[in-house]
């Protein structure tokens, strides 16, 4: 048993990154990309395949070309994306008619070549990411509103899509409220919502009670709930403090008078 650093170890038959076995089919050739001392290495390579750490081996096309995307950044980072002459490569995929050539990583999941761009390995219709703008979890370039995955979200419009906070988005006649997916809320009415008490806290970020309405509902995250929505108030006592939440008939906490 061989210490190589302080996460790269060998026995007679494999190597092990941090302890898990890495499935090394040539130790003669295998590589660690990088600093085998930094927590963050993921890439290493042989003369069969390449290895993203945690992950399945993938066939390399050619070893001698074999390098990062993105070289490790003054953190010790590396990327997700790694490339030789012939093909690139997404953790334990290679990545759809990606040109090795142009391809550039933008953020860890997102690649961009003279094509087209790339979410993880599959290729996606967007052409060009510098084009898109980010509205909240989504992107959108004008025409249409695409998801986190560059899917095209159907009913958004693009021209009066946004943001509300974390959880809520509208458009001229959609309310959306969003938990781990997408949900329209039916009863709401997207020319009049609103979220209910919004206040800056601490250096001026801002929060949202879980509170919104329109002219018809108040809701409570995505459910409605009793409240009068012409009466609705919330007092916010002091910054991120005590509250009072009442309507004309009744003072609230959470969902419940």
């Amino acid at each position: 048993f061989i210490i190589h650093g302080k996460y790269l170890t060998e026995d007679k038959n494999d190597y092990f990154w941090q302890g898990k076995p890495i499935h090394v089919a040539d130790k003669k050739t295998f590589v660690i990309i990088g600093n085998k001392d930094i927590y963050w290495t993921q890439w290493a390579k042989d003369k069969y395949n390449a290895y993203y750490m945690g992950e399945q081996p993938v066939p390399l096309a050619d070893y001698d070309s074999f390098h990062l995307i993105k070289d490790t950044d003054s953190d010790g980072l590396q990327g997700h994306y790694a490339a030789d002459k012939y093909r690139v490569y997404y953790k334990d995929h290679i990545v759809e008619g990606a040109d090795p050539e142009t391809f550039t990583e933008i953020i860890d999941w997102v690649g961009q070549d003279k094509h087209r761009v790339y979410y993880k390995w599959k290729a996606t219709d967007i052409k060009d990411y510098n084009q898109l703008s980010h509205i909240g979890g989504f992107y959108s370039d004008g025409s249409h509103v695409y998801t986190f995955e560059f899917e095209v979200f159907e009913d958004a419009d693009p021209l009066t899509f946004r943001q509300l906070n974390n959880n809520w988005y509208v458009d001229k006649d959609h309310v959306w409220w969003r938990k781990k997916e997408m949900k329209e809320v039916k009863e709401a009415d997207a020319a009049t919502f609103q979220l209910v008490d919004e206040y800056a806290y601490f250096n001026g970020t801002t929060f949202w009670t879980r509170y919104a309405k329109d002219k018809n509902h108040v809701y409570f995250d995505d459910a409605v709930i009793p409240p009068d929505p012409e009466t609705f108030e919330i007092v916010r006592f002091t910054e991120g403090g005590a509250t009072t939440i009442f309507d004309k008939n009744h003072i609230y906490q959470g969902e419940n008078s």
